[in-house]
């Protein structure tokens, strides 16, 4: 904090920026909004995106300042205008909500998009919504799903409800787009066949001009009386006129074999889905082999050649299913059953996938906080290395906060920094308080105090380790019969050894009258008086036992008459009152 400050009187801008998010959260300080607000103010003469942000944010929320919607709207617009993502994101919403500004969907629309294409997560259901209305952004179902479904994935579950929407939208314009783009085939199917026609019929009126010339050149040999080249023009000009017709004939019949393919699909499409649409009708009346069908035809989905006439959906088929099963229809039970089957299959899949997805999530956030942690550990080690040198100087303060660091030892995370390390801080607070440091003298005597404890506590260490000694060589000399070591041996189990915090011998009167009983057979006097408190002891245990036995069995006899008197028995009612009146 000290060196924040410091930095931060010294106009460096990303320490009062690091300095006003601390008073914010109450990090290492308690919150204080309004030391916030004017080190975000006075960072201002540097553009700073984030420093526009967080004022804005205070305007908003009235923390630190006076409430005032109007000018936290400027200060996110600027914001935006810098590139801070959460900056165009807040403008966006108030241009959308006309909070703070006049409401604007054009101006709403250019801010959230500036948002959601920066990634930031909000902004993706507005955008998606955007889309999908299409007022100031054209409109587009496949991108309203693209941001709907990143909105689900960042855990916004309200955009669901929408997606279905947009999806089932979305799969009517796919079928409206792939029947236009067949019907553009169909089209361009005929042009081509047309267009081939045309170069056919130039290239045969190309040919029929070499024929003209070969005529030519015949009538000329045949003046010349070259019989034999007429013979050979006559035969070409034959085989030309035959093969031209050849040509023509397939053509025609190609054309004529599409023209009349495409007409029979559509004519059978639609025949099979007025079919459909009659066994849909048999199946509502009640009908169960209809309703088999008509489960088997979403299970399967519905085909007239190459055209699809009903789409696979097996939500569908199990609904048919399971009303023509109702009705006894065992095809129908096994079809349902087979179905539940594949089901179950498709919804573990999707679980495992957001499973696996969880577990992935929860290892990068993970290994995100492990390199946050460290990072900050880095930090904290610079920041208190910067410190031992700031007390090398000499100066009281630094040594203050140095043996205060040692005192206090300083963690980060689960990565500790700096140990505890007591005789150092002894030694910079004497420096310290030498130096005219008033505070050291309170934290000296602390850890005189807590230097004392540890001394105290390592002492009880070292004397329960002695006592665990002394007791172990007391059993052997008790094991050899002497009456006096058994009688200490005893008090040892009837009193329990403790050092500080450490138990040597745990208490064990059990173990204390057997060793009592020995003591007395050989004639120790003293341990005839500790066996009478041994023996009070057991039968005072024992006594306690039957007390809570006999209130157990008193419980249960209540809680029978308690039944009883439910029961409306007036006796057992008469009982149980009387009872309550006596407690």
């Amino acid at each position: 904090m000290s060196y924040y400050e410091k930095a931060s009187a010294k106009g460096h801008v990303d320490a009062k920026i690091k300095l006003a998010e601390l008073y914010i959260g109450g990090v290492y300080v308690e919150k204080n909004y309004e030391k916030a607000f004017t080190l975000l103010k006075s960072a201002l003469k540097n553009e700073n995106g984030k420093v526009y942000l967080m004022i804005g944010l205070l305007y908003f929320k009235g923390k630190g300042v006076e409430k005032n919607l109007e000018e936290g709207a400027i200060y996110f617009e600027k914001s935006a205008n810098l590139g801070v993502s959460e900056g165009a994101f807040r403008i966006g919403t108030c241009y959308f909500e006309g909070t703070g500004v006049r409401r604007s969907e054009e101006m709403a629309t250019k801010y959230l998009v500036q948002a959601a294409e920066a990634g930031f997560e909000k902004a993706y259901f507005y955008v998606g919504g955007l889309y999908y209305k299409g007022k100031y952004l054209k409109n587009d179902l496949r991108m309203a799903v693209y941001y709907f479904e990143k909105s689900i994935e960042c855990g916004f579950e309200e955009a669901s409800r929408y997606l279905a929407k947009v999806k089932f939208e979305l799969m009517e314009l796919e079928k409206e787009e792939e029947a236009q783009r067949q019907r553009q085939m169909e089209e361009k199917f005929f042009e081509l066949s047309e267009e081939r026609i045309r170069e056919q019929k130039k290239k045969d009126r190309e040919n029929e001009g070499e024929d003209e010339v070969l005529k030519l050149d015949g009538l000329i040999s045949m003046l010349e009386g070259e019989n034999t080249h007429n013979k050979a023009t006559e035969k070409i000009f034959k085989d030309t006129e035959h093969e031209k017709q050849e040509i023509k004939t397939r053509l025609e019949a190609e054309q004529k074999s599409c023209s009349e393919r495409h007409v029979r699909e559509r004519v059978l499409a639609r025949a099979a889905l007025n079919e459909f649409e009659s066994l849909r009708q048999f199946a509502e009346s009640g009908n169960d082999e209809a309703q088999y069908l008509m489960g088997m035809s979403y299970l399967e989905g519905k085909y007239s050649g190459k055209i699809q006439i009903i789409e696979s959906n097996i939500d569908y088929a199990m609904d048919w299913f399971a009303k023509s099963s109702a009705q006894g229809h065992t095809l129908a039970k096994e079809k349902l059953t087979y179905c539940a089957q594949e089901k179950a299959k498709v919804v573990a899949a999707e679980a495992a996938k957001i499973q696996e997805k969880l577990k992935k999530d929860i290892v990068e956030k993970n290994e995100k906080k492990i390199m946050e942690s460290q990072i900050a550990a880095k930090a904290a080690r610079n920041e208190f290395d910067s410190l031992v040198q700031y007390a090398e100087t000499g100066s009281a303060d630094g040594l203050y906060y140095l043996g205060k660091a040692y005192f206090e030892g300083i963690k980060s995370g689960n990565i500790e920094v700096v140990p505890v390390n007591i005789e150092e801080a002894i030694k910079c607070l004497t420096k310290s308080l030498a130096g005219g440091n008033i505070e050291a003298f309170g934290l000296l005597a602390e850890c005189n105090e807590k230097k004392a404890k540890e001394e105290q506590k390592r002492k009880d260490k070292i004397n329960a380790h002695a006592m665990k000694n002394e007791f172990k060589a007391l059993v052997q000399y008790a094991e050899t019969g002497s009456p006096d070591a058994l009688y200490y041996l005893g008090m040892s189990y009837y009193e329990g050894m403790n050092s500080g915090e450490h138990e040597v011998v745990g208490k064990d009167i059990k173990k204390a009258m057997e060793c009592f009983v020995k003591a007395k057979e050989g004639g120790n006097a003293e341990a005839i008086s500790m066996l009478e408190k041994c023996e009070e002891f057991f039968r005072k245990e024992d006594e306690a036992k039957k007390a809570r036995i006999k209130a157990r069995a008193a419980k249960n006899e209540f809680d029978s008459l308690v039944q009883f008197a439910e029961t409306g028995n007036s006796d057992a009612q008469y009982y149980l009152a009387t009872q309550y009146m006596e407690d």
